[in-house]
């Protein structure tokens, strides 16, 4: 009603609900830590993950990595990823992340691939960059989107750009898509 604030809906949230809507109303709305007993979710009603006992769950290699970009000093050379990595990821392992022994490798070779691509190229070169940019998009029904950009960059000719780090396995034409 009047007075109350709009509720605000985090992007990350509607990414949860996007994938799986049951595990967004146990973590979100219930406030249930993850992996907080035994699920009565059916073995095919399960997100599936990349992870195997052993390894580290894909969302830790996600903060690492961008942890490592949003630190990363346009000039730096590739030579400097292990130190800022290693950095990363005792910061994970201090929060009580799992940290398997296969996510640094995974790390640095994600941000090797993400250096050597034309748009990193286009990124140095740009004019200006703002990196963690927070906005709040007002949309139907007194909802607002909330969300941080991940880094905003101005191009040679003044057109600005929103770059979105992701970490996640695609492959064939979902590239071009994203």
């Amino acid at each position: 009603g009047p007075g109350r604030p709009a509720p605000r809906v985090a992007v990350t949230d509607l990414e949860l609900f996007a994938v799986c809507p049951r595990r967004y109303q146990l973590s979100r709305r219930l406030r249930l830590p993850e992996g907080a007993g035994p699920s009565e979710l059916s073995q095919e009603d399960q997100e599936p993950t990349d992870s195997t006992p052993d390894s580290t769950p894909a969302l830790s290699v996600g903060q690492v990595v961008h942890e490592v970009l949003h630190r990363w000093p346009v000039d730096a050379v590739v030579g400097d990823l292990g130190g800022l990595v290693g950095t990363a990821v005792r910061q994970q392992a201090l929060a009580g992340a799992r940290i398997g022994p296969d996510l640094e490798p995974l790390a640095v070779q994600l941000l090797e691939d993400w250096l050597a691509a034309p748009r990193w190229e286009e990124v140095r070169k740009s004019a200006e960059r703002r990196s963690e940019v927070p906005f709040v998009l007002q949309f139907a029904e007194g909802r607002n989107l909330v969300g941080r950009f991940d880094l905003l960059y101005r191009d040679a000719v003044g057109g600005w750009h929103v770059l979105d780090y992701k970490t996640d396995r695609i492959e064939g034409t979902a590239v071009e898509r994203v």
